[in-house]
């Protein structure tokens, strides 16, 4: 750039400077503002074709929200909202405790994909009597793989215990009732239809 040596030439430079700049930031302004409305737009959209609401994951993601949160709170998140109306039911089973639920990944195997909810035991050595373990299922949303067909819209509980001729355990039943009353407020499913013990 040559240098200006004459001070007139100076302050037209300068004038110049601030009008290019005011320029920039109006179109910096546009842009930030088209953008905003072209993303609500586009929300809007997407959800007038799905048809369906989409509720929000009831729980805050912030570190000290989750600190004051019980167990059956923090065991309901998901990977994606919910949506309303997808599950009619639940259904809870017994199954023995086969080595699937690890200490490290939770449910794996047949409880992984059989089953939303594991609920342990107290003869389980991975968790603590009564403890929640969600499945990828229930954080993806997804119906369980290798059940009866019909069930898709039916949220599985698998209660964990070590002979076929053991019951649950007090605590067990106490963490499946909490689970219970929380999954038919949550994912608004009828009365009528929710789960008795078992």
């Amino acid at each position: 750039m040559a240098k200006l040596d004459h001070p007139v030439s100076l302050s037209l430079w300068a004038v110049i400077c601030r009008e290019a700049e005011m320029l920039n930031q109006g179109r910096l302004l546009k842009a930030i503002l088209l953008l905003m409305v072209a993303m609500t737009a586009g929300a809007l959209i997407l959800l007038a074709l799905e048809g369906k609401p989409i509720r929000p994951v009831p729980m805050g993601y912030s570190l000290h929200s989750q600190c004051r949160l019980n167990s059956s709170d923090i065991d309901l998140q998901t990977e994606v909202g919910l949506e309303l109306g997808r599950w009619r039911d639940i259904k809870v089973y017994f199954e023995l405790n086969n080595g699937c639920l690890s200490s490290r990944f939770g449910p794996t195997g047949t409880l992984a994909i059989s089953y939303h909810f594991v609920i342990s035991n107290s003869g389980n050595s991975t968790g603590k009597d009564g403890q929640i373990y969600p499945t990828n299922r229930w954080r993806s949303q997804l119906p369980c793989l290798n059940v009866p067909a019909g069930s898709e819209r039916t949220l599985r509980v698998c209660l964990l215990r070590d002979s076929a001729e053991s019951k649950q355990t007090v605590i067990q039943g106490r963490q499946l009732d909490i689970l219970q009353s929380k999954l038919v407020k949550l994912c608004q499913i009828n009365r009528k239809s929710s789960p008795k013990k078992p």
